[in-house]
């Protein structure tokens, strides 16, 4: 598989959990939020790494950068700095990546409503930067 369909993979991958991350923030029930932000947290991560394998990251170098949104960011600012404007959202999204997702000496993290709606406009933002790079790119 070249670098242009692994993107697409990524992408595919990144649409359906930024799809089941809307469906479950839609929702009034409040045990659902944090899975939610889970899943939103995951699609942003793979709209930003598909960047990378667009511009040739084999797919098993992307284990160096884990779930650090730094990292990544550091990375795709070698070819596009106005990732930088989404950067402390992402960072802020990070809490879902491991630390929400499992639970503390018993205790289950709980989110707020406005939290999910600040990572859902983050993902919203990061997939149109994906999409408006990859076209740019094409240029």
């Amino acid at each position: 598989m070249d670098n242009e369909e692994l993107h697409n993979v990524w992408i595919k991958r990144a649409d359906l959990h930024y799809k089941s991350g809307k469906a479950l923030a839609s929702l009034t029930d409040r045990d659902v939020l944090l899975d939610a932000g889970t899943l939103l947290q995951q699609s942003a991560e793979c709209y930003l790494k598909a960047i990378l394998i667009y511009h040739g990251l084999a797919e098993d170098e992307l284990k160096k950068y884990g779930h650090r949104f730094f990292s990544i960011i550091e990375d795709i600012s070698k070819y596009d700095k106005n990732i930088r404007e989404l950067s402390n959202n992402l960072i802020d999204m990070q809490y879902y990546a491991v630390t929400a997702r499992y639970p503390d000496n018993g205790i289950i993290a709980e989110v707020e409503e406005v939290e999910i709606k600040k990572c859902l406009a983050t993902v919203e933002n990061v997939k149109e930067f994906t999409e408006n790079h990859v076209k740019n790119a094409n240029r």
